[in-house]
């Protein structure tokens, strides 16, 4: 009956020991996948900024090259082939 009793107790150690196991491993892969989430929209973020800032700098242009062509008094046709050209 000891004999018993102490494997039982050895198997519910093993099963307990397993369910931490799994538990450790479900939340490290929980916590990767939370972290690859961060990176995403960080690489996003990352992305409209860049995409914002080239449209910023293009708009500048467009501007700068109208004023530069209303000064010459070419009545904006050379802005306008510039444009075109975007």
């Amino acid at each position: 009956r000891e004999r018993e009793k102490r494997r039982e107790e050895e198997e519910e150690e093993e099963e307990e020991e397993e369910e931490e196991e799994e538990e450790e491993e479900e939340e490290e892969e929980e916590e990767e996948e939370e972290e690859e989430e961060e990176e995403e929209e960080e690489e996003e973020e990352e992305e409209e900024e860049e995409n914002r800032q080239h449209l910023c700098r293009r708009v500048d242009w467009r501007r700068e090259l109208h004023a530069r062509a209303a000064e010459q008094g070419d009545g904006g046709v050379e802005s306008d082939k510039a444009t075109t050209a975007l």
